[in-house]
């Protein structure tokens, strides 16, 4: 069986898997968002307005706060593990997957 040629697809081929959305912005708001790119060069306008509305939805301060408080969550968890250990409890299993880890680090060589 003979295939037929595939024919082209019309227009610009896909760049992103991101839904475009289009904005209308007054003359002067778009001014100042070229002028905003222009000062964090490699940026461009698409970019600087995807950073202000991730900026708008989750403020930086904000990011940086739950950031924070997983590692203090993450040190808590760790500081229990530690106190377990010393009073003995948990320790059979601690031994058991420290066994397990260097045996599954000998098979793999």
């Amino acid at each position: 069986m003979i295939e037929k040629p595939r024919r082209k697809k019309r227009g610009r081929p896909r760049t992103g898997h991101d839904e475009m959305v289009g904005v209308r912005l007054p003359k002067k708001l778009l001014r100042a968002v070229d002028r905003y790119a222009e000062k964090l060069f490699p940026y461009t306008r698409s970019a600087v307005i995807r950073l202000a509305v991730e900026n708008l939805i989750r403020p930086p301060h904000l990011r940086a706060l739950a950031r924070d408080l997983r590692d203090i969550k993450i040190e808590g968890q760790l500081a229990d593990d530690e106190q377990k250990l010393e009073q003995g409890q948990g320790l059979a299993e601690a031994q058991a997957a420290i066994r397990g880890a260097a045996a599954g680090a000998k098979k793999s060589k």
